[in-house]
C-alpha cells in the first residue's frame, strides 16, 4: 500500500553524513513533466554489472559486489546495485512474467533483494519494453484473468529496438493493462528499487521502427499503482525528439549508445567519453528532479583496466558529474584501483553532481571549453569546468563577465579540496591533452537570498487526522528579509496553514495539513514555495494519505476471536497495520481473511507473536519466517503484507520502534483453507494465551 512507500523510502535514504552536510543548500523543484513518482530528486549513484560482467552474473557475484559497495562507496552516497541483462534468460512464469534463472540465482530474487537492503542498498534488474515472443509462442494466460498473451499482441508490429524479440502490444484490449500490471505487481513484491528498461524507442537498436513510449506510459502507470518506489531508467541512445515524454516515463534516459561500444580487452576508450561532450548539452535543459540525463556507467574504478588514462578518467568523471549525470560505475567493486577509488569518493565532486544545477559548455567551437552552470548555486557560487580536449597541452581561460559577473572571485580545485585565491577577473589553466580542471568560484560581492528546506522528507497519515512539516528558511549573504509562504499539491479534502505565515530569514515555520474522512488515499508531492520580493525558492516532501478501516482492535485471553471488516481487496495489495502485545512471551495472532473467521484455519495471512517470544507468520500450514525477529510486553510494532491474492501468496514486513524494516518471510502461501478465495475483507485477532491482550491499530488496505 501506499504507506509502504514512505517507510521504504525512511528506511533506504543513506548516504554519507560528509554528502548531506554539502548537499543542504540545494534547492529542488519538480520541473514541468516530470515522472511523478516521487523518485529521482538528485542523479543515482551506483553500480552496474554491464561492462565488467556482460550476462555472466549470478547470485554469489551480486552478494559480493553489494558486499564491497557497502564497504567502500555506501559511506559517500552509492546505492543502487543494478544487474543488467543475464539475471533473467528467457525465464517466464506460467502467467508470462519475467522470472529469474534458478541456475544462476538458487535463492531466488526476492532473497537477493532482502540481502542488498540488509547492507543499507538498493537492488535493480533489466528489462525490455513490449510482449516477448517466447511468451506469446507459450500464450500464457494473464494473470487473474481468463485472458491469453495473443489477445493483447500485435505480431506484426516490434516491441522493442533489439532483435525483434518482442512484440508490440495492443492497450486498447482487455487485458493489457492486467498483464502490465501483473509484472509491476511482481516486482513490486521482490522489492525491487530499479529497473532499466532497455531497447525503448524511438532510439538506439536494430529496429528503428520500434516505439515504446506507450508501453511505457502503462508501465510507470502500473509501477505506481503498487505504491512500492521503483526507479525508472530507459536506455539506450533514446530519440531526443521524444525528450518531454521520456521525462514523463522515466527518472532517467540516456543520451548515447553503450560507453563499451566496439571496445574489447577494456571496459571503455577516449573516443566513447568523448561522443557525451557533443551530446550532452541539448539534454542539459530537461534535466532536473524527477529525471536526469545518463551517460552510461562512469567507468572509473578498476584503474588502467578502465581503458583510459588518469587525466582521461578525472575529465570522464568531470563532465559526468558538471552535468549531474547518474553517477554510477560498471567497474569491479572488488578490485577497486587506489587512485580511481579517491575520484570516486571525493564528496566535492559528488556534491556538483548531486547539487542538480547542470552545467553546459558556453561555446564548442574548439576542442578548449568552458562548462559553467548559468545560475548561482544556492550558496552564490558557480561550478566551472574547464576541458581540453585536443591532442596536445593548451591554456584554457574563463573570465568572471563570462559567467555573468564582475570584481572579483574566489576560486576553490574541487579535486584537489584546495583554494586557489582571489582572481581578479578570471582563471586560466594550463591542461594537458584530454585534461581538465573543475572549480567553485565564488563572487566577492554576492546578493543577498534565501534557502528553503522542510523536514520530515515524508510523512504518513491516516484519512481524516492532521501531520506537520517544519519549513527552514536560512540566510546567505546577509539575507534578513521575510520570506512568505504557500503551498501547492496537496489532495482534495485536505487544508493546510503556516505557523507563522511568513518568517524573517533564518527562521522556521510549521506546515500544518489536516486531512478529513474524504481526502483520498494516496502519496501526493506537495511544493512549498518562498517568496521575498523578485526572489522564489522552492522546497519539495511527500505525503501519503492511508485510508483506516480499524482504529483499534483488542483481542483478550478466552475472549474469542475479533473480526472487523474492511473494503475487499482483490489482485495484489498492500496491508499495513500497528500491533501491540500485553505480554512476551504470548501467543497472539493478526490475519486477513475473506469473511469473518474463528480459528486459525481460516484465515489467509497470519502474523504471530509467539510463545518462545518472537514474531514469526504462517507459510501454508506451518509457522515459519526467514528472520526470526524478537519482541517485547507493551511494545508496538508496525506491520506490512504485501498481498497477491491471484498468486495465493503474501510476504510480510515488520518494524520494530526506532528500527529498519525487517523480513519475517517472502511469498509464503496461504492456509490451504483459503487458497481459492478471491478477495479479501476481514481482519481477525486472537490470544491463544492464557492471558494477555492484542491491540491492532491503524490498519490500511
Amino acid at each position: 500500500m501506499l504507506q509502504c512507500k514512505t517507510s521504504v523510502l525512511r528506511c533506504r535514504r543513506v548516504i554519507g553524513s560528509t554528502v548531506v552536510l554539502i548537499m543542504t543548500v540545494a534547492v529542488f523543484s519538480i520541473l514541468a513533466g516530470a515522472a511523478d513518482n516521487g523518485l529521482g530528486q538528485r542523479p543515482y549513484m551506483g553500480w552496474s554489472s554491464w561492462s565488467s560482467f556482460h550476462k555472466n552474473i549470478n547470485e554469489a557475484l551480486i552478494r559480493s559486489e553489494a558486499d564491497a559497495m557497502a564497504a567502500h562507496l555506501k559511506p559517500v552516497g552509492y546505492t543502487y546495485i543494478n544487474m543488467d541483462s543475464g539475471w533473467t534468460t528467457k525465464n517466464f512464469d506460467s502467467n508470462g512474467r519475467p522470472t529469474w534463472d534458478t541456475s544462476k540465482f538458487p535463492s531466488g530474487i526476492p532473497a537477493l533483494a532482502d540481502y542488498v537492503h540488509s547492507k543499507g542498498l538498493k537492488l535493480g534488474v533489466y528489462l525490455k519494453p513490449g510482449l516477448s515472443t517466447t511468451v506469446l509462442a507459450a500464450n500464457s494466460q494473464i494473470l487473474g484473468t481468463n485472458i491469453h498473451v495473443k489477445d493483447i499482441a500485435i505480431p506484426s508490429v516490434p516491441g522493442d529496438t533489439e532483435t525483434g524479440d518482442s512484440v508490440k502490444i495492443d492497450f486498447t484490449k482487455p487485458g493489457a493493462d492486467e498483464y502490465v500490471q501483473s509484472i509491476a505487481n511482481q516486482l513490486a513484491s521482490w522489492r525491487v528499487d530499479f529497473v532499466k528498461m532497455d531497447f525503448v524507442g524511438p532510439g538506439g537498436g536494430n529496429i528503428k521502427t520500434a516505439d515504446s513510449r506507450e508501453y511505457m506510459r502503462h508501465f510507470m502507470t502500473a509501477l505506481k499503482n503498487t505504491g512500492f518506489p521503483i526507479w525508472v531508467e530507459l536506455s539506450n541512445s533514446l530519440s531526443f525528439s521524444n525528450v518531454t515524454t521520456w521525462q514523463q516515463v522515466s527518472n532517467g534516459w540516456r543520451i548515447d549508445g553503450d560507453i563499451e561500444s566496439g571496445v574489447s580487452g577494456t571496459l571503455t576508450d577516449w573516443t566513447n567519453v568523448s561522443k557525451r561532450f557533443n551530446d550532452a548539452p541539448k539534454w542539459a535543459p530537461f534535466a532536473g528532479p524527477g529525471g536526469w540525463s545518463d551517460f552510461d556507467a562512469l567507468q572509473l574504478g578498476n584503474g588502467s583496466h578502465d581503458g583510459l588514462t588518469v587525466t582521461e578518467r578525472r575529465t570522464a568523471a568531470t563532465v559526468w558529474a558538471a552535468s549531474c549525470a547518474q553517477f554510477f560505475t560498471g567497474a569491479d567493486l572488488r578490485n577497486l584501483d587506489s587512485t580511481d577509488l579517491a575520484m570516486m569518493t571525493n564528496t566535492e565532486v559528488i556534491a556538483v553532481d548531486q547539487a542538480g544545477n547542470v552545467a553546459t559548455p558556453i561555446s564548442q567551437a574548439s576542442s578548449q571549453q568552458i562548462w559553467r552552470t548559468t545560475k548561482p548555486n544556492a550558496d552564490g557560487s558557480f561550478t566551472v569546468a574547464l576541458f581540453n580536449l585536443g591532442s596536445a597541452t593548451a591554456t584554457v581561460s574563463v573570465s568572471w563577465s563570462q559567467l555573468g559577473f564582475s570584481g572579483s572571485a574566489g576560486v576553490r580545485d574541487l579535486w584537489s579540496h584546495s583554494n586557489l585565491g582571489t582572481m581578479a577577473s578570471g582563471f586560466s589553466a594550463s591542461l594537458p591533452s584530454h585534461g581538465s580542471r573543475l572549480l567553485k568560484v565564488t563572487p566577492s560581492t554576492v546578493s543577498a537570498d534565501f534557502s528553503i528546506s522542510a523536514t520530515p522528507a515524508s510523512q504518513t497519515v491516516t484519512a481524516g487526522s492532521s501531520t506537520s512539516y517544519t519549513v527552514n528558511i536560512g540566510s546567505q549573504n546577509g539575507f534578513s528579509g521575510s520570506v512568505s509562504l504557500g503551498v501547492n499539491g496537496v489532495p482534495a479534502s485536505t487544508t493546510t496553514s503556516f505557523a507563522p505565515a511568513s518568517v524573517n530569514a533564518p527562521g522556521t515555520a510549521a506546515l500544518n495539513i489536516s486531512t478529513t474522512s474524504s481526502t483520498p488515499a494516496g502519496t501526493y508531492t506537495l511544493t512549498i514555495t518562498g517568496t521575498s520580493g523578485s526572489l522564489s525558492h522552492t522546497a519539495t516532501i511527500t505525503l501519503t494519505v492511508q485510508s483506516s478501516t480499524v482504529t483499534c482492535s483488542t483481542a483478550s485471553a478466552g475472549g474469542g476471536w475479533v473480526n472487523t471488516s474492511f473494503a475487499s481487496q482483490s489482485g495484489t495489495f498492500t496491508a499495513a497495520f500497528d500491533a501491540t502485545p500485553s505480554a512476551s512471551p504470548t501467543n497472539a495472532v493478526a490475519g486477513l481473511s475473506n469473511g469473518a473467521q474463528t480459528a486459525y484455519a481460516g484465515f489467509a495471512t497470519i502474523a504471530r507473536f509467539n510463545p518462545s517470544g518472537q514474531i514469526d507468520a504462517r507459510n501454508g500450514g506451518a509457522y515459519a519466517a526467514a528472520s526470526i525477529i524478537p519482541y517485547s510486553a507493551g511494545v508496538q510494532y508496525h506491520f506490512r503484507m504485501v498481498v497477491n491474492v491471484p498468486a495465493h501468496t503474501y510476504s510480510i514486513f515488520v518494524t520494530p520502534p526506532g528500527g529498519a524494516e525487517q523480513t519475517v518471510g517472502s511469498n509464503f502461501a496461504f492456509r490451504t483453507e483459503q487458497n481459492t478465495v478471491t478477495s479479501l475483507n476481514w481482519m481477525g485477532v486472537f490470544v491463544g494465551a492464557s492471558s494477555g491482550t492484542l491491540t491492532v491499530c491503524n490498519a490500511s488496505f
